[in-house]
């Protein structure tokens, strides 16, 4: 078992300015499991108490190089220097989407999201006002994004056998 002394801390602390003690329902993993991240580099996390696990979330997604990439970091670090929300559209935005439609079969036309709940909450609005249906199939106890149309049912039902989250059994 790990030491979560600092985390449980910050959490009891998180329970009284957060709802539910997170920022986002998929974050929270029981009052005794949330976990607390510290710091990540390339594919692994550290808690608030130093304890090191895989991350297989990545952010879901965008982490797909790691956590605090040299190469990232510094072109993050440059691209700074010039400002970085403009409400506007940008030269390098452009270049990307041109580069993007290139690489992608199919694809004339993209928009850009900050975020994976804006992506499905558009997604879903062009499926449905393409196929002019109402209904759209969601995983159950899978997270889609945190918007009405889809943030219910996301705490999957344990699978027999498999043991708790924090205890599981090894196979």
């Amino acid at each position: 078992m790990f030491n979560r002394k600092k985390t449980q801390l910050i959490f009891d602390r998180a329970m009284n300015v957060l709802a539910q003690g997170v920022s986002s329902n998929f974050r929270y993993w029981g009052p005794k499991e949330t976990p607390i991240i510290a710091k990540g580099k390339g594919a692994h996390v550290w808690d608030a108490d130093g304890n090191k696990f895989v991350d297989y979330r990545l952010g879901w997604g965008p982490i797909n190089i790691g956590h605090a990439d040299e190469r990232v970091n510094k072109s993050v670090t440059e691209a700074i220097q010039n400002g970085t929300t403009f409400a506007a559209t940008t030269e390098l935005e452009v270049e990307v989407a041109e580069k993007i439609v290139t690489m992608v079969p199919g694809m004339e036309m993209l928009r850009f999201t900050n975020t994976g709940t804006e992506a499905t909450m558009h997604a879903l609005r062009v499926a449905r006002g393409y196929t002019g249906k109402e209904k759209f199939i969601k995983f159950e106890g899978q997270y889609h994004g945190a918007h009405d149309y889809v943030l219910f049912s996301t705490a999957s039902s344990p699978i027999a056998g498999m043991g708790s989250r924090m205890s599981p059994v090894p196979v």
